[in-house]
């Protein structure tokens, strides 16, 4: 997949970009003047980000939600079919590695994974060294979509499961918090 995008020319009408996603991150954060934490993270993710090198071989459009539930196996055409796309951007194919080997379980399974990548593609050992912070990338996005999601959401008259729910997402936005202070 990353070679065919990493040739694909986009049309008039181009997906978000790693940029986009940040300046979105943005406009969220500056609803929510008491998270120094995640405003300190976005400085430090778009900082970082600005001196990552790109070229063809390492930036282009990514699947960004390549895990297993995504990719099924047609066992009589011996092919796999991709789905699920509504969150492709553009960004660095590392950042679609990241994301597949969150469903991995051991670390053999990690090492598997990328000789199959790297048997196919390469892959610079300095950005496999960046993994740690695309996953810092990963967590500030996913904050920012909860806390958006959060929004006037304490509401009266809800469904039983609607307390349930909230609760759920003010516990991934307090452990991603969390996250927000760990070391670079």
């Amino acid at each position: 997949m990353h070679t065919l995008s990493s040739q694909y020319e986009p049309g008039t009408v181009r997906r978000r970009s790693a940029e986009d996603i940040l300046h979105m991150i943005d406009q969220v954060l500056q609803r929510h003047p008491e998270e120094q934490d995640a405003v300190e993270e976005l400085h430090r993710v778009s900082l970082w980000l600005q001196f990552m090198p790109s070229s063809r071989q390492t930036y282009g459009l990514i699947h960004y939600d390549f895990q297993l539930d995504n990719v099924f196996y047609e066992a009589k055409e011996r092919s796999f079919h991709v789905i699920d796309f509504d969150d492709a951007m553009y960004h660095w194919f590392a950042m679609d590695i990241v994301t597949a080997l969150a469903d991995t379980e051991s670390e053999e399974e990690k090492r598997a994974f990328l000789r199959g990548y790297r048997s196919i593609r390469s892959l610079d050992n300095e950005l496999e060294t960046e993994f740690a912070r695309f996953r810092r990338f990963e967590r500030l996005y996913g904050f920012a979509r909860v806390l958006r999601s959060l929004e006037d959401s304490d509401l009266t008259d809800v469904p039983p499961w609607y307390e349930g729910l909230r609760m759920k997402l003010l516990r991934i936005c307090e452990n991603d918090r969390q996250g927000f202070r760990e070391p670079w």
